[in-house]
């Protein structure tokens, strides 16, 4: 069997064939419909109740202020993922949204929102479809507190006393006191105690390393905790917290 083509008929069929395929490709690429009212709404598995434990879960290590409610818009779509959300009513006072703990807290709020599990898609029609709502969330109060930088051992620049070695026997000379029972019973030697040189110089958590007496130990500990402030140890200039351990003598005054 032969065919005839004309250059019209064939240009007429190219025309047509191009038409299908960019109607198929725009209906493929065309977002979902978001829908506000729905035969079936989205359903959270465990209900309602879940919420708030689930966001107290996703904010454990966040500054969450004094707290309060709000209301998160969520689109969730056909499968049941979270696709879009973001906040609508807040207990964040609208000048204080700029500042960065609330912006952060804002961030990790949406963030675990679009992660929220459980959801079970509304329907239309008998059809999953997209639809938006929106869900309270009280949001508790915490306080998340910085972690304590762990004291180092050994740094470039070591802390020291203001004024040096020199310095500081000096100190230890004028103030150091010896206990009246450690007299009477005759008690000398060496208390080794250990402490943290804060970044301000500050002296922290003393322990005894090497006990002489309860008293003499004492003694050693009261002397440092009223020290002036050292010179703060750095490491790679920059100011860090150093742990740092002296011997202290009683000796028998003769």
């Amino acid at each position: 069997m032969n065919y005839t083509f004309t250059k019209g008929l064939v240009c007429a069929l190219l025309l047509q064939v191009g038409v299908g395929v960019l109607t198929e490709t725009t209906a493929q690429q065309a977002p979902d419909k978001v829908y506000s009212k729905v035969d079936q709404k989205p359903a959270l598995l465990g209900g309602t109740q879940a919420v708030n434990p689930y966001f107290e879960r996703a904010l454990a290590d966040v500054n969450r202020g004094q707290g309060g409610i709000i209301t998160l818009n969520l689109v969730i779509g056909k499968t049941g993922q979270v696709t879009e959300a973001t906040i609508g009513e807040t207990f964040i006072p609208q000048e204080q949204r700029q500042l960065e703990t609330n912006k952060a807290l804002e961030q990790e709020i949406i963030k675990a929102a679009l992660a929220m599990p459980g959801w079970k898609p509304g329907q239309q029609g008998g059809q999953p479809v997209a639809v938006q709502v929106s869900v309270p969330v009280t949001i508790a109060s915490k306080e998340v507190l910085p972690p304590v930088e762990r004291p180092y051992e050994y740094v470039e620049q070591m802390p020291d006393f203001p004024g040096g070695q020199p310095a500081m026997e000096k100190y230890l000379a004028a103030n150091l006191k010896y206990p009246k029972d450690a007299l009477d019973k005759k008690v000398a030697g060496v208390v080794v105690i250990k402490f943290v040189v804060g970044k301000a110089g500050e002296l922290t958590d003393f322990k005894i390393l090497k006990s002489l007496s309860e008293s003499t130990d004492a003694e050693a500990i009261r002397v440092f905790e009223s020290m002036p402030a050292w010179n703060p140890g750095k490491q790679n200039g920059r100011v860090v917290r150093v742990n740092y351990a002296l011997p202290v003598f009683f000796k028998l005054p003769k």
